[in-house]
């Protein structure tokens, strides 16, 4: 999350949150507060009215993919070779850690970040305590371009990803 002077954002991972947050502290200094995929339910009551609340969300099947890739690639050691989509699908939703993942991915601190990369569902990181959406705007993915110009327009700064 990123509270700016007149805005939150949201990082729903795999949404283009890295690359947004990026171009915010190279571009404005500001820089993710807490932890990085905080959802509406960690935005101060007294800065939901005042601030406008927005962030990404994308084609869930396509946001799986990326979800896989980058687990596979980047933390390739605690994922055996052979694993594929298919394989990485049965062991987000159907529960068959043991046969991909290694006992690293038991320890509580990395389960905790499981659940946020792997078990949340993407609309939840925009719902309040009473599980309403508090967010004034959700941008597609897909449409990069234009959602980053509606954000610059919106928000008075420059917010393109190019």
């Amino acid at each position: 999350m990123i509270i700016g002077k007149n805005f939150i954002f949201l990082h729903v991972p795999k949404c283009a949150g890295s690359s947004f947050c990026r171009m915010m502290l190279k571009r404005h200094g500001l820089k993710e507060t807490g932890d990085p995929h905080s959802t509406a339910r960690d935005i101060p009551p007294e800065l939901r009215e005042s601030h406008y609340i927005f962030g990404f969300m994308r084609d869930p099947v396509k946001q799986a993919v990326s979800n896989f890739v980058y687990h596979t690639r980047s933390w390739r050691e605690n994922f055996k070779d052979t694993m594929t989509f298919e394989d990485w699908c049965e062991w987000r939703w159907g529960g068959k850690t043991e046969d991909w993942a290694s006992e690293w991915i038991f320890n509580s601190r990395f389960l905790d970040y499981g659940h946020h990369m792997n078990v949340r569902p993407s609309a939840g990181f925009f719902c309040d305590e009473k599980g309403d959406c508090i967010a004034n705007h959700i941008y597609r993915f897909e449409d990069m371009k234009e959602s980053t110009e509606h954000i610059s327009d919106t928000l008075g700064i420059d917010c393109d990803l190019s």
